[in-house]
């Protein structure tokens, strides 16, 4: 005999449902918050007093929230409007970050003889091992997407989201979310792709669309600071000159023109945009965060935020980093650009998770651009584009024959990322 079951316990377990999964939800972001004040040693962020809803953001977004736990991943979904969702993924954390180590491994890690990054560093690079690194890395990809995305694809379709937001930590930090692969698309052919430290943390509210003008300054010539030797990045010209040609208020230093004392004396212009198109790293030692001028001295993470924290900055809409990259193997790196965004003050930041061809960021800086000055267009809405416009060109121009019947080589557009805002 079949028994209904009493609809009052039924309610009772899902409000229990809801409360748990809203602690462990809140704990993420806690958690978040406290590693940031320690990668500082100093407590720069400001919790806000009450829980951040995506609800109050943005109704087009889901927010993804991973939790790698000793015998299990645990990720929580909050779409607009609905209650938190769950799924377990039954998986060690020993073979988690095994899988992460394998996809660095054959992604950027420079030890590796047959990573992507050794590969296309090369001047004639080798079409079949670049074949056979895309073979390796597909598989992986795809775990990682049935991990994060592929529980909630009925509800991300039932909701319509156009944007994924994810809150990261541990070596899931390194892994470009875009790239993830279903099979038969890249995540960024479906979502835009966006992370943040905290829902708590960053300043989320859609502001007030002002007039828009970039200050750019970058460094094209090879250059060599504290011994080191930066290479040349001879389509900084024109990035730049596709900024300017796209905003004509903007300003534009380049080479020994961008000095520190030009770029504060610049800044007291309020710029909403600041572009910044030379070398630069970000790892998870605050020290070792700079960029590099034209002058052949280099800014780190300390004086750029002070430069950048001017009253007339006191509106810095976005901070783009187009040269930069994250520190090869560093984890907790992408703490190093979230950190940027806050202690700047700049709504949100665009950068690279790894040093990509300079000409592939000239194109794809130059369709951000194009697409940012449309009226109401949204930064992550301009970067969607934009990558999926450099993805498409690669599908119908692949580099090498050997790649065209496979998808585009994410190494090539998949490392640009979006910290904090992406409205």
């Amino acid at each position: 005999m079949l028994v209904n079951p009493d609809p009052a316990r039924k309610q009772s377990n899902l409000q229990n449902t809801n409360s748990r999964l809203e602690l462990a939800r809140r704990a993420i972001e806690s958690l978040q918050l406290a590693e940031l004040d320690n990668f500082f040693q100093d407590p720069c962020s400001q919790e806000t007093d009450v829980a951040v809803q995506i609800d109050e953001i943005d109704p087009q977004s889901a927010v993804i929230y991973p939790i790698v736990l000793k015998d299990r991943i645990e990720v929580i979904l909050s779409l607009p409007g609905k209650p938190l969702e769950e799924a377990v993924i039954p998986i060690s954390e020993i073979e988690v970050n095994e899988t992460l180590d394998r996809l660095y491994d054959y992604l950027d890690n420079i030890t590796v003889n047959n990573s992507a990054r050794n590969i296309l560093a090369t001047a004639n690079p080798e079409p079949q091992e670049l074949k056979e690194n895309l073979q390796q890395l597909l598989p992986i990809f795809t775990q990682i997407y049935d991990w994060l995305i592929r529980p909630f694809e009925v509800a991300l379709k039932a909701s319509q989201t156009q944007n994924l937001v994810f809150v990261l930590n541990g070596q899931l930090q390194r892994v470009p979310m875009a790239a993830l692969y279903d099979g038969k698309q890249y995540a960024i052919e479906k979502y835009g792709i966006a992370l943040v430290p905290s829902l708590q943390l960053m300043d989320l509210r859609q502001s007030q669309r002002q007039e828009l003008k970039v200050l750019a300054a970058g460094v094209s010539q090879q250059i060599q600071v504290q011994g080191e030797i930066f290479p040349a990045l001879v389509n900084v010209p024109t990035e730049l000159n596709a900024i300017a040609q796209a905003f004509p208020a903007s300003e534009k230093l380049l080479n020994r023109e961008f000095t520190v004392t030009t770029f504060q004396s610049q800044l007291q212009s309020n710029f909403p945009i600041v572009h910044l198109a030379t070398h630069g790293l970000f790892s998870s030692n605050p020290q070792k965060n700079f960029i590099i001028t034209g002058d052949g001295n280099s800014i780190d993470i300390e004086k750029l935020s002070t430069l950048l924290r001017t009253e007339k900055t006191s509106d810095l809409e976005l901070l783009v980093l187009s040269a930069c990259e994250t520190a090869t193997g560093d984890e907790r790196a992408v703490l190093g650009l979230a950190g940027v965004a806050i202690r700047s003050g700049a709504r949100s930041t665009l950068a690279t998770l790894w040093a990509v061809e300079d000409a592939s960021t000239a194109a794809l800086m130059t369709q951000f651009y194009q697409e940012l000055k449309r009226p109401q267009m949204k930064k992550l809405s301009a970067l969607k584009i934009a990558q999926r416009s450099l993805l498409n060109s690669l599908k119908s121009r692949p580099p090498f024959d050997e790649l065209k019947d496979l998808p585009p080589h994410p190494y090539y557009w998949a490392p640009y990322v979006l910290v904090g805002n992406w409205q």
